[in-house]
Formats: C-alpha cells, sequence, structure tokens
C-alpha cells in the first residue's frame, strides 16, 4: 500500500466549520477513492484554522477492470443456418476483434464475468453478442490526481469566497471557503500534480498554486523561522514537522494540551463553559494564559461578565477566583441584613428571621448543656452567621457549597476554627452512620458540642415550621427532606454532644417546646397537636437510629 496525503493550506477558518470541514475530507476521500477501486485503508484527517489534512493508504495502482461491450441480439448476430451476419462482423470489427471471440449472454447476467456458470438462469430472456473488454488499472499517482478537485469542489461551506480562481476541470471558477496559499499532495513521498491558476477575464490565466512536498510552519511563533517552507514526505513526518513549527494538527491533540495546562493550575475544577471544544479549533498552538478583569468593571453583574468574556472574548472566566475576591470584601457578619431579602418559606420568613431563632435556641434551652460561657458564645455566633453565606456571589453560583464557603470566609476574617467548623457542617450529619462526617473533622469536646448545637437549631427549627404548616411528611412522601432533618436532630445529638461533668443533658421536650414557640401566630394546626406530632416524630427517627 503507498501511503497519500493531502493537506490544504488556507488564510484562517472559523473554528465553527472545522469539526464539519474535518469529517468531510475524510468521508469524501473515502468514497471518491473507492469510487476509483482504490478502496483505502488507514484514512484519518485533522485540521486547524489554516489547514485541512487528509491521508489513507492506497494500492499503487488500481486493479484491471472487465467492461463487456453489448452487440447485436443472438437472432440478428447469426442466421438460421448459424453463420455470422454482417452486423456481427461490424460489431467485431469496430472492437477489434475477431468474429469468433464475440461470446453470446443475457444483459446483465453476471455469468459473463465468471460468476456463475451460462445457461443457469431462471427467467429465459433474450440473448446479445458480447465481448469482454479489459481495461488496465492506471497509476494512483494519476488516479489521486483526479480525485482532488473533486474532492475539493465537493466540500460544503457556510459561506463559500470568489477568490479568482480556475481549476482546468472543465466547470473553471473555483470558489471556496477561504483562498488556497499552499497544497502538499503527495503519494509515498511522491508530488501527485495539481494546480489553480488564476482567473482572468472569464478564463484560465497564470498558475497560482501547484502542489509540491512544502507545508507552512506558525504564522509568527517560530522566532527567525516563521513562514518558512517545511519539507515532508509522509503524514507523520507533517504533524512532526509542523509541531516543531508550532502547529499541533490535531483538534484533539490541541484539545489534551489545553486540559492539562488548565489541569497544572491551582484553580480546582474549572467550568469552560463549552469553550473547550471551541478552543481546540481557534488556534494552531494554544497556550492558556491567565489574566485579570480590570477593577472597573468588577462591579458589572455576573451575567454581564459572562456574556462578555464567555460569548464574545471566549475567555474561560474563574469564576471562583472573582466570586471569592467580592465576597471578601464584605465580612460575613455584615451580610446578616442581606439575609432579610432571602426567603427561608413564604409563610414562615427570611432567612434573617431564622437566624433569630436558631440564636433563642442555643441560648435557651441548649446553653445549660454547653460547657461554659466560650461554648455558648461561639455557638450563639454561629447560629448567626450560618447561613449568611448565601448572600454570597459564590454559593449563589454554587449551591452546593454552602456551609463550606462560610467558613472559608469566617476563616479569613478572624474567627475561631470552632465557630468555623460548627458553620461548615451545621448541613449535617446527613447518614445514620455513627462515624458520619463530621465525626473525624471535629476532633475534641467543646468543637463537637457547638456543632451539634447548631445543627440541632436549624433542623429543629425548620421541623417546627414545616410541621405548623401541617407539611410533615406521609407515607413515602417527603417533599421536603424532613425525616433527614429529623434524623440530623437524633444523630448530632447521640454521637455529638458529650455532656460536660455536672451540665444537664438537652431536653428533647424542651428543645420541641421552643422551637415552636417561636413560630406562635405562624402555626396553622392546633399547638398542643403539633407538639405530639413533631415528639413522636423525633421518637420514630430515634428508634430507626438506634
Amino acid at each position: 500500500m503507498a501511503e497519500f496525503l493531502l493537506e490544504i493550506g488556507v488564510e484562517e477558518m472559523p473554528a465553527s466549520w472545522l469539526a464539519g470541514l474535518t469529517e468531510q475530507m475524510r468521508d469524501r476521500f473515502v468514497e471518491l477513492a473507492r469510487r476509483e477501486h482504490l478502496m483505502p485503508e488507514v484514512v484519518e484527517a485533522a485540521s486547524t484554522p489554516r489547514r485541512l489534512a487528509v491521508t489513507g493508504h492506497v494500492p499503487p495502482r488500481q486493479p484491471d477492470m472487465e467492461d463487456p461491450v453489448w452487440g447485436p441480439a443472438a437472432r440478428i448476430a447469426k442466421d438460421a443456418a448459424g453463420n455470422w451476419t454482417k452486423a456481427a462482423e461490424g460489431f467485431a470489427r469496430k472492437l477489434g476483434i475477431s468474429v469468433d471471440q464475440l461470446q453470446f449472454a443475457v444483459k446483465g447476467s453476471r455469468a459473463i464475468m465468471g460468476e456463475m456458470p451460462a445457461g443457469t438462469s431462471t427467467e429465459p430472456s433474450e440473448e446479445y453478442a458480447f465481448h469482454v473488454k479489459r481495461i488496465p488499472g492506471r497509476d494512483s499517482g494519476h488516479v489521486l490526481a483526479g480525485i482532488i478537485p473533486v474532492l475539493l469542489r465537493g466540500l460544503t461551506f457556510p459561506k463559500r469566497m470568489s477568490w479568482d480562481a480556475w481549476l482546468d476541470d472543465g466547470k473553471g471558477e473555483f470558489p471556496f471557503g477561504r483562498p488556497i496559499r499552499w497544497v502538499v499532495a503527495l503519494l509515498d513521498g511522491q508530488v501527485v500534480p495539481f494546480t489553480i491558476y488564476a482567473a482572468e477575464a472569464g478564463a484560465r490565466g497564470r498558475a497560482i498554486v501547484e502542489a509540491g512536498d512544502t507545508t507552512r510552519g506558525h504564522r509568527f511563533l517560530p522566532r527567525g523561522r516563521s513562514g518558512r517552507p517545511v519539507k515532508v514526505r509522509f503524514y507523520d513526518e507533517l504533524r512532526q514537522r509542523l509541531e516543531e513549527h508550532f502547529v499541533i494538527l490535531g483538534p484533539e491533540t490541541r484539545a489534551e494540551r489545553i486540559a492539562a495546562q488548565l489541569a497544572r493550575q491551582d484553580w480546582g475544577e474549572v467550568d469552560d463553559f463549552g469553550l473547550l471544544a471551541e478552543w481546540k479549533h481557534l488556534v494552531e498552538y494554544p497556550t492558556v494564559v491567565f489574566g485579570s478583569i480590570p477593577e472597573e468593571f468588577r462591579s458589572l453583574p455576573t451575567e454581564v461578565l459572562q456574556v462578555v468574556l464567555v460569548h464574545h472574548q471566549k475567555y474561560i472566566p474563574l469564576v471562583g477566583e472573582f466570586f471569592l475576591a467580592e465576597d471578601l470584601e464584605r465580612p460575613l457578619v455584615d451580610r446578616l441584613e442581606d439575609l432579610a431579602g432571602v426567603t427561608f418559606h413564604r409563610e414562615l420568613g427570611s432567612y434573617r428571621e431564622k437566624a433569630d431563632r436558631m440564636v433563642a435556641l442555643i441560648e435557651d434551652p441548649l446553653a445549660p448543656a454547653l460547657g461554659d460561657e466560650g461554648e455558648r458564645s461561639a455557638a450563639a455566633a454561629a447560629a448567626r452567621l450560618a447561613k449568611a453565606d448565601l448572600t454570597t456571589l459564590m454559593v449563589r453560583e454554587f449551591p452546593e457549597l454552602q456551609g463550606v464557603m462560610g467558613a472559608l470566609y469566617l476563616e479569613r476574617q478572624g474567627a475561631s476554627a470552632v465557630v468555623a467548623d460548627a458553620v461548615r457542617w451545621h448541613y449535617g450529619p446527613v447518614s445514620i452512620e455513627e462515624d458520619a462526617a463530621p465525626a473525624e473533622a471535629l476532633t475534641t469536646d467543646p468543637a463537637r458540642r457547638v456543632f451539634a448545637a447548631v445543627s440541632v437549631a436549624d433542623k429543629l427549627d425548620t421541623l417546627a415550621g414545616y410541621f405548623g404548616l401541617g407539611l410533615a411528611p406521609t407515607g413515602s412522601s417527603d417533599p421536603y427532606g424532613l425525616r433527614r432533618a429529623g434524623q440530623g436532630v437524633v444523630r448530632a445529638l447521640l454521637d455529638f454532644w458529650l455532656t460536660p461533668a455536672g451540665a444537664p443533658a438537652p431536653s428533647l421536650r424542651r428543645l420541641v417546646a421552643a422551637a415552636l414557640h417561636a413560630y406562635e401566630g405562624k402555626v396553622k394546626a392546633p399547638a398542643e397537636q403539633v407538639r405530639r406530632d413533631l415528639e413522636a416524630f423525633l421518637l420514630d427517627r430515634l428508634r430507626y437510629v438506634l
């Protein structure tokens, strides 16, 4: 097999064209080569904004072909006595053979090509004189020279340009997606002839592009070598030499390079906003560069910044870095009033009100079960700030970071580790296992009690409010996750609360009563009934855990 290589060098094409054109180059080459009986193997196509390439292995020449030429019907070719007629003799003379070399068969019969014995057809039909003309196969180089113009004319573009080009293929003017600047056409290292001419006054003019063995590297990256000719013979050599001249031929290889460069930076998980698929087609030698938004534009709404950065500039915004910087400009404690604008439940008030109720539960009835004034103060501070990160840009963009970002901001703003850890973990525990998070993260009894106090206050407040609205879970239905909240209350009290010596243990009945009292005036069902239902619900969770 011989290796065919075709590279079409063009002025820069839009990134959105390349995936489709790469596929077309491959598919059209396979189709045209098969049509010419070359049956290509190991076909591969690649592209950059400035080139389209395809390669494949083909036989050195076409196979010899047999083509039946049909003449007169048997009844006309021979008379009643079986002698050749003038019609048969004229047909044979036209073919340059003797009349005795003529054969007879039904038109379309596979017998004429030796595929089945003559006379085996089950359908009677008239026979005709014929002769099998043997057509010697042509060298693949000649065949490919004819395929190239057909392949290029067959490519479809969203828009074609008329660039005053002409092909000597009988069709004349040659519009293309972008002007062609060079062509590499090689068969086993030998140039396959192909020429593009200038269209001058509607006719063929001078040659402007001739196929050769010379490609071009990057336009400006190779210092002292930009735009210089690069000689190649085979596809692997093309890829290697181009990379030496700062061109990565394969789109997927460019994508891997971009992803690897992103991964090397300490940016965590990066949302590429779908741009990676476009970036790999934008340039020939991608390099990730980090920059920052000018200070005067940082006050723009996030949605505006994303439209400008992603859709117009084709930048991947590291929104985490941006949000972090913006959020840290305001201490978390200053965001408490912002919670008044964040709804907890339309009938239960805002998160600002919820924070106040959580603090009230910490101060009474949970405070006596905490170790000392330091623990009580830490628990109250954590309860007050636990939901404050809901107002930050980071959590609004990435809700799954609630609690985590609050803790990070508090640590950076000088809060104690006990307060920050309680805020980080207060949405837990969410598992029934004894060693569920944050079991390993909290290593001291005070830290565990402060976390448990905030977790219990948060979940009991939610349970009291929803039960008071008549939204207790029924059957298998639990749309508000109240069973998980009840389970968290029980787990926090069982696994994380080691009551200090001389202090009373937390009273679940007092906690339920205090949580319901905070909703006085908002509870729809009879208060006593709600209390009994919630106590029974929590006891049932306790039995489930135990």
